[in-house]
């Protein structure tokens, strides 16, 4: 019943900007073929090493940072919204949101670059709990190929509406991730933590692209909630994109009482545009949380259900 993407193959020269033209040619070009699916991300693996291998990774975040958010975004956006060429995603015959305004949520997402207010039901959230007892993994990848109840969500009609309404086109199904979040057990992990995902930066998915992330655990501030900070995703300066990153004194500074925590029971959700500064604060308790990332024309990953 699913729409698979197709993919293409791409070719490799050692040169930095050769780099650059590969990750564009992976994320702009039409799919084309299945059969291709798995040498991508064979590419892909090879391209991070050689970038590792030269100290190029860096630069080529920024060249991909001023990709997405240079100032020809806007035009992009407005071309791939009247190009248009997503098929449109199957959706299932009920939604799990009945009372969820497309309008007002997408609304909001604009402005602010985040909406809450989404309740999973406490079966839903015992389906998928079970299920994650079962596997015993940290992370699943693309797991609603093999979930129901995660299906369910990627597919329901009132998610999708709204995904819709802010893309402005119809959604392409980028990635799913179900995954557990742990507390720092030693000083090291606490500063490895802190380089990765506990400072605010902000994330390339597209030119556009919306996520809904769902806490699967109750989640309060002492067990690693989502920070966000309010209407950052619109526009990027050179500076911001020359450094993805941004510490909490400088985002303090500069934004102030704009810096959401967002916590919630579990089964509570939200949906976000990650071109937002954002962080993953951690504290002292587990946190099992579920993401559905929805883009406007980048080509999606490999739809191969995965655990680690």
């Amino acid at each position: 019943m699913l729409f698979e993407p197709h993919s293409t193959s791409i070719s490799m020269k050692p040169t930095l900007l050769t780099l650059q033209t590969i990750l564009l040619e992976q994320t702009a070009a039409p799919a084309r073929s299945a059969a291709s699916a798995p040498v991508l991300p064979y590419l892909a693996s090879k391209v991070r090493g050689f970038a590792m291998r030269y100290r190029l990774f860096d630069h080529l975040r920024v060249l991909s940072s001023i990709y997405w958010f240079g100032p020809w975004r806007e035009l992009a956006i407005r071309y791939y919204q009247w190009r248009n060429r997503n098929q449109p995603l199957p959706q299932t015959e009920q939604t799990l949101f009945p009372t969820l305004s497309t309008t007002e949520t997408a609304a909001q997402i604009n402005t602010n670059g985040f909406a809450p207010g989404l309740q999973l039901t406490e079966a839903t959230v015992g389906a998928l709990l079970a299920y994650c007892a079962r596997h015993g993994a940290n992370a699943y990848h693309n797991h609603d190929l093999t979930c129901p109840a995660f299906r369910d969500i990627v597919h329901d009609p009132a998610l999708l509406a709204v995904a819709r309404a802010y893309l402005g086109a119809e959604p392409r199904l980028h990635s799913t991730r179900l995954y557990w979040t742990h507390p720092p057990t030693s000083e090291a992990e606490q500063q490895r933590l802190q380089i990765q995902k506990a400072r605010y930066h902000y994330d390339l998915s597209d030119f556009k692209a919306l996520i809904i992330f769902f806490y699967l655990t109750d989640v309060t501030a002492d067990c690693g909630p989502h920070v966000t900070i309010q209407g950052t995703h619109r526009h990027k300066t050179l500076r911001q994109m020359l450094t993805r990153f941004l510490t909490d004194q400088a985002a303090q500074t500069q934004y102030g009482d704009r810096i959401t925590t967002i916590t919630g029971p579990r089964g509570s959700g939200f949906f976000t545009d990650i071109a937002c500064y954002h962080k993953h604060s951690y504290g002292t308790r587990d946190r099992l949380m579920m993401s559905i990332t929805y883009v406007l024309q980048r080509r999606p990953e490999p739809r191969v259900p995965k655990t680690f």
